[in-house]
């Protein structure tokens, strides 16, 4: 649909380069407003609503600080320097075992934002 990047010339990486930032704001908005019709229950060919990334969260912050008082053998500044360290950062100093072991039940996921992905076709 569009010429391989090392067949442009030195003219047309100018002009399209020119360009980009129009072109970067028309694709958000056309991004932006295929979602919103999606959203609203519209049908865009070859496409459908999903989510981003989901993102793990302590549910309980005080929860999880008493029970990091009673079982870690870690001072608790390591853990909760100012705020709770993230979950990624909490599980990466405890070891997957031990973080596992004690907050299985404190860990949920974000809700992750709608954005239109490609559907799947499941005859392939």
């Amino acid at each position: 649909m569009y010429p391989k990047t090392k067949n442009l010339s030195l003219e047309e990486l100018s002009k399209i380069l020119s360009a980009l930032p129009e072109l970067k704001s028309w694709i958000n908005a056309v991004e932006e407003y295929a979602l919103n019709r999606v959203k609203s229950g519209d049908t865009i060919a070859g496409y459908q609503l999903g989510l981003t990334r989901a993102t793990r969260i302590f549910i309980n912050e005080d929860k999880v600080l008493e029970i990091m008082k009673t079982h870690s053998p870690i001072s608790l500044e390591k853990y909760y320097p100012r705020n709770l360290l993230s979950v990624a950062q909490m599980e990466k100093l405890m070891g997957k075992k031990n973080f596992n072991l004690f907050f299985e039940d404190e860990v949920g996921y974000t809700v992750g934002n709608p954005k239109l992905i490609k559907a799947e076709n499941n005859n392939e």
